[in-house]
């Protein structure tokens, strides 16, 4: 089964994830609309508690992009973020927000306290705040994607374990992931959605990945809500590098030397192959 906090998939009957260490809970199927033989209604079956990203998380990311000003409510917003995401037994998400939060933060308050302390000219500031805030928006970026491939793989866990449809992506995902704010890019922010799917996962079966850990799912793009396509979409706007999303639940950041490895066309593995 698919861990909620990291989207890692674990053996059955593993009670804790092997990865993040979170307690694993089982997941009821979405009620489908086809009845049982007997010509009888399925009953509805209540879904679990999917987690949130943490509020503080976010203010901690954004407090800390504002500048110096706000960057001690954005350190101590990031520490108490942190504090409650680890005691919230994976009902909160949001510990990647919340570190970057404190990272720029820091550097904020630092730069502020160095500018009043020694009068360092703004020439010599302002590319160390321009290059703390897109540092602040790839990672913000980042969480995005990999809360949306948690919502493809729970979306193929629910669903046979077949991929979602290309052409209705965005659509399919939605009750995986709660919130449309994932689907915006923050260095994108005029898109409804700026991110793509890969097209060759359409509607195939999770079985036919040789190599789910080079098999991009979920990647930076401009396009807009429901894009897929392939790699000719990738987008490197953050400072080069692009966020990907892969078919076995980690996401990273790739400059284009990376990505000649990726394996976008799904294979079928070998019988008899480890």
């Amino acid at each position: 089964m698919f861990c909620l906090n990291c989207g890692r998939h674990n053996d059955d009957g593993v009670k804790f994830c092997e990865r993040c260490g979170h307690e694993l809970v089982p997941r009821e199927k979405p009620q489908r609309e086809a009845q049982e033989d007997s010509g009888e209604a399925r009953e509805p079956v209540p879904e679990p508690e999917r987690p949130r990203t943490s509020g503080m998380a976010i203010a901690s990311l954004v407090l800390g992009i504002l500048g110096p000003a706000t960057a001690l409510a954005g350190l101590v917003l990031g520490f108490i973020a942190l504090n409650q995401i680890g005691s919230s037994r994976g009902r909160l998400q949001g510990s990647g927000l919340a570190t970057a939060g404190l990272a720029v933060s820091g550097v904020m308050a630092l730069a502020g306290i160095l500018i009043a302390a020694a009068g360092i000219p703004n020439m010599f500031i302002a590319p160390a705040f321009h290059g703390a805030r897109e540092k602040a928006t790839q990672t913000s970026c980042l969480s995005n994607v990999k809360q949306l491939n948690l919502g493809l793989l729970m979306y193929a866990q629910d669903y046979d374990e077949h991929w979602a449809p290309a052409d209705r992506w965005c659509d399919v995902t939605e009750p995986y992931v709660r919130s449309q704010n994932v689907y915006v890019c923050p260095g994108l922010p005029e898109y409804r959605c700026g991110y793509a799917y890969n097209e060759r996962l359409s509607m195939t079966p999770v079985k036919n990945l040789s190599s789910p850990a080079d098999t991009p799912t979920i990647f930076d793009a401009t396009g807009g809500w429901n894009q897929y396509g392939g790699p000719s979409l990738l987008d490197f706007r953050h400072q080069g590098m692009a966020n990907v999303g892969f078919a076995d639940g980690h996401g990273n950041s790739l400059r284009m030397v990376d990505t000649g490895s990726l394996q976008w066309q799904p294979t079928v593995p070998v019988p008899g192959s480890p």
